[in-house]
């Protein structure tokens, strides 16, 4: 259908056409917004890390060894011990 063939199309059957794409046009970026945000959800699902260092003066911080150093990783190390020194044993 061009959109010469549409000027001669009574405005009932237009509205008609124009209702119906509508609705086929919701459906369809509701499906698609849908997938979209399925994906996203996935990228967004982190695994759970578990901490791989800890500060021998206070235990209870600890770090992944991913992202940024946290201070008390810096100024360990800074002092002279190594990364190492910090690592949590199978045992604790």
């Amino acid at each position: 259908m061009t959109l010469a063939n549409l000027d001669a199309v009574p405005i009932d059957e237009l509205w008609a056409i124009h209702e119906q794409v509508s609705y086929l046009l919701t459906r369809k970026l509701q499906a698609e917004k849908g997938l979209i945000e399925a994906r996203l959800a996935e990228l967004r699902r982190y695994t759970n890390l578990h901490p791989k260092y800890h500060n021998p003066n206070e235990p209870s911080q600890t770090w992944s060894g991913r992202g940024r150093r946290p201070r008390w990783v810096r100024r360990l190390l800074a002092e002279g011990k190594k990364k190492q020194d910090l690592r949590i044993s199978e045992g604790d």
